[in-house]
């Protein structure tokens, strides 16, 4: 009888280690869930990611980027500066979700971090006449018919996360000859 107890002990513990195993490897992948790195409004002391300065101080949209499996966010005072760093091989490779304003829906002088929108399925508009951080930067838009509508009135061409280049980030900063 002592025997049987202790191998219903044996059985149950060992299940409820299991199951302790799965909740655990779950918790884990709550830190690589998109839905669980959620874009996070700028301060006034935040400061770039990549330059340093005070991101709160600057026209036009502004990114963020999460590290897979990391809580902490990274901020940019521009869509420039977002894109100049999500473009290095490593940072391709480890960054796992990407915010940026959705222009649309936030004055260009004061974007309004209540809306931000996944910069992997934003439309963008390259080569218009607005400033941003330090000059050229992309307008950003959840959905195509807004930046349409911005690139008919300040100018510029529209493009998809996936056909930003580094090359295409550099002709924008490039003066005009």
């Amino acid at each position: 009888m002592n025997r049987n107890i202790l191998n219903f002990t044996g059985f149950a513990g060992g299940m409820i280690l299991i199951s302790s195993l799965f909740l655990l490897g779950g918790c884990d992948n709550l830190a690589s869930d998109p839905q669980h790195q959620p874009p996070q409004a700028i301060g006034a002391a935040d400061e770039c990611h990549l330059c340093g300065m005070l991101i709160k101080k600057f026209p036009g949209p502004k990114g963020e980027a999460y590290q897979r499996g990391d809580s902490q966010v990274k901020k940019f005072c521009s869509t420039m500066d977002l894109f100049s760093y999500w473009l290095q091989p490593e940072n391709q490779v480890n960054v796992q979700t990407v915010y940026v304003h959705d222009m649309a829906r936030s004055p260009w002088q004061q974007p309004d971090d209540a809306h931000f929108t996944d910069a992997r399925t934003a439309w963008y508009v390259v080569g218009h006449r607005e400033r941003g951080a330090m000059g050229a930067t992309l307008a950003s838009f959840a959905n195509r018919e807004e930046a349409e509508k911005f690139a008919a009135q300040a100018g510029g061409k529209l493009v998809r996360f996936g056909e930003i280049t580094l090359e295409m980030l550099s002709a924008l900063s490039s003066p005009k000859m």
